[in-house]
């Protein structure tokens, strides 16, 4: 039982070690925001029902993950656009509007604009920070 206690503390020392957070991939980064810049729901984002924009939301929820460690990392100017982000998606995907028929269409538009505002700001951040 003693031997049990020994193994298991080892283990929770483990974890602490690894709460370094990696460099984010900048470049690779600025390139999945550049793919999500030309897609419609953010070129247009009352241009379609918002339902048609779900895979679009999900792909930002991903970019908004990666943004928000980099401005946690070492790049503090992506925070602010990263919270936009991920505040924009739960936003949408609490009014429902990947569904027919969301609590309101114009919230799930203000989302869509949020969103793509907040990737515009990415973009600039980026543009600056990546050579």
């Amino acid at each position: 039982m003693a031997g049990a206690a020994a193994v298991v503390a080892v283990l929770a020392g483990c974890g602490t070690d690894s709460a370094e957070e990696e460099p984010v991939d900048l470049p690779s980064l600025q390139q999945k925001v550049r793919a999500l810049a030309v897609d419609t729901c953010h070129t247009d984002p009352r241009g379609q029902a918002p339902r048609l924009c779900e895979k679009y939301v999900t792909q930002i929820a991903n970019a908004a993950r990666t943004v928000s460690a980099a401005g946690r990392i070492n790049h503090e100017s992506l925070r602010d656009p990263g919270r936009q982000m991920t505040r924009a998606v739960r936003e949408f995907n609490q009014g429902r509007c990947d569904n027919q028929r969301p609590k309101s269409t114009s919230a799930c538009y203000r989302a869509l604009e949020t969103i793509a505002q907040a990737v515009k700001d990415v973009q600039a951040e980026l543009e600056e920070i990546v050579q």
